[in-house]
């Protein structure tokens, strides 16, 4: 996988406009096509890592080949260098020459319940969000796509997919007041994940102590909660597929079409994209790190098989 240098001629930031997030965000176009890591892409984003957890981007890259190997759709990204800075170049999924608009999931929580709670997502819940797709006739054909993005996180480990992380694609119709949503955007912002706040020492560790390991799978937490007894449940990815096959029974075959997958295929892409930090970049993944992020992928989706059934 190319590492891309975003400071070589051909390339333009924006560095005035800065997205969405929590992390620097930048419009990156490609102004010479030639440049661009994908032909066909012109309009990227580019994302550097939290400080604190300066591999961070690699996340983003390897959550990215992950998502194709297991059929999610999520913005294609490479490794890109900025003015010195290592970070994450994702393609911009939305099409503004046909002028669509990122809706994101607040956008449509607040639209439904205007006193939701947005700075943290308090409110954010499986129950608020059928109840807001419902009132727009998007449950049947939106909700089972942001289904599925829950159970990449729960494969990565991304505990992070709160209300402005999911969204909708929409086309602004002003002359009739409406926004027609044309389909679920891509599974975005997927870096917090794949144990990228672990320390070298904390990754040993993890490799080396199986209970510890243990622990630290089982205490991950989704973002959206659960409604039940009028109150919200924080609940693991694990329980939140168990509660929709109890819940919404059709949930089961969504949820057994997507682990149908190979785990060497994971596995394999996890390894290219490791393999190739180290050849040429700053910032290598190292073998123990590689190992690590492969063992918790395999694992996490063998947990989900056996909930399913589909493991002996």
């Amino acid at each position: 996988m190319p590492l891309v240098d975003l400071n070589q001629t051909g390339w333009y930031l924006d560095e005035r406009e800065v997205l969405k997030g929590n992390r620097v965000k930048y419009t990156a176009i490609a102004v010479d096509p030639s440049v661009s890591p994908l032909p066909d892409v012109t309009r990227w984003v580019w994302k550097t890592s939290k400080p604190t957890y300066p591999l961070e981007f690699w996340s983003e890259v390897v959550a990215a080949q992950v998502a194709g190997v297991v059929g999610v759709h999520a913005p294609r990204a490479f490794p890109a260098l900025y003015d010195g800075e290592y970070g994450a170049l994702m393609e911009n999924f939305v099409n503004r020459d046909s002028g669509e608009v990122l809706d994101h999931g607040g956008d449509l929580l607040m639209a439904f319940k205007p006193d939701y709670e947005r700075a943290k997502g308090r409110d954010h819940s499986v129950q608020l969000i059928i109840r807001a797709m419902q009132q727009w006739g998007l449950s049947q054909t939106c909700y089972p796509v942001l289904f599925v993005q829950w159970l990449f996180d729960g494969i990565i480990g991304n505990q992070d997919r709160h209300q402005d992380n999911w969204g909708l694609l929409v086309q602004p119709d002003p002359e009739n007041q409406v926004r027609n949503v044309l389909r679920v955007a891509p599974a975005f912002d997927n870096g917090s994940s794949l144990g990228r706040e672990l320390t070298d020492d904390g990754v040993t560790a993890l490799l080396l102590d199986g209970v510890r390991f243990e622990k630290y799978i089982t205490k991950g937490k989704a973002h959206v909660r659960w409604e039940e007894d009028g109150g919200l449940l924080e609940v693991s990815h694990e329980e939140l597929l168990q509660r929709h096959v109890v819940s919404f029974p059709k949930s089961r075959t969504v949820a057994t079409g997507f682990f149908n997958v190979d785990p060497v295929g994971v596995e394999d892409a996890i390894r290219t994209v490791c393999r190739g930090s180290r050849l040429g970049t700053g910032a290598p993944i190292s073998l123990e790190r590689e190992d690590l992020m492969v063992r918790l992928c395999l694992y996490r989706l063998s947990r989900f098989k056996r909930i399913l059934g589909l493991d002996p």
